[in-house]
């Protein structure tokens, strides 16, 4: 089964327009089943990402730490 690590949420707001960018990064290691699958057989994995807004409900605050959920599929 894959593999997922040092997930990082990075978020940037824009208070003016009341938006915001997120980015997420993570590492992602393979066993060698898994890997050797990708090369002969063309088998495909899929990063889904939810950012989970874990704050009370309103406004989100200032500095607000959200939720990271990172789930590989195939």
């Amino acid at each position: 089964m894959a593999t997922i690590s040092n997930p990082t949420l990075t978020v940037n707001t824009n208070r003016p327009s009341d938006q915001a960018s997120v980015v997420v990064s993570c590492d992602i290691q393979f066993t060698e089943v898994e890997v050797n699958a990708m090369n002969m057989l063309g088998l495909q994995y899929t990063l889904h990402c939810q950012v989970l807004n874990t704050a009370p409900q309103g406004p989100l605050p200032f500095g607000w730490k959200g939720g990271l959920v990172l789930l590989a599929r195939r």
